[in-house]
């Protein structure tokens, strides 16, 4: 039977890890797992912009109604 220590962090049939390895890794892992959840602030929107985001919603709801339509005749 081996005398190896095996980390949680390290493959199950891999080399165990040095405490300093670990700590780095766990560090690595915190800052991406924080970068991840942190919320983007809001951009600022042209006029423009807006007009055409809220033409794409109605569009979608158009074409949504389209569709439905489509399948209520079909059946």
């Amino acid at each position: 039977m081996s005398n190896r220590r095996l980390s949680p962090l390290s493959p199950v049939f891999g080399p165990a890890l040095s405490p300093a390895g670990e700590a780095g890794l766990l560090a690595a892992a915190s800052v991406s797992a924080h970068r991840r959840m942190t919320r983007w602030p809001r951009r600022a929107l042209s006029p423009s912009v807006r007009v055409l985001m809220w033409a794409m919603r109605a569009y979608v709801v158009l074409m949504l109604a389209v569709v439905a339509l489509q399948i209520a005749r079909l059946v």
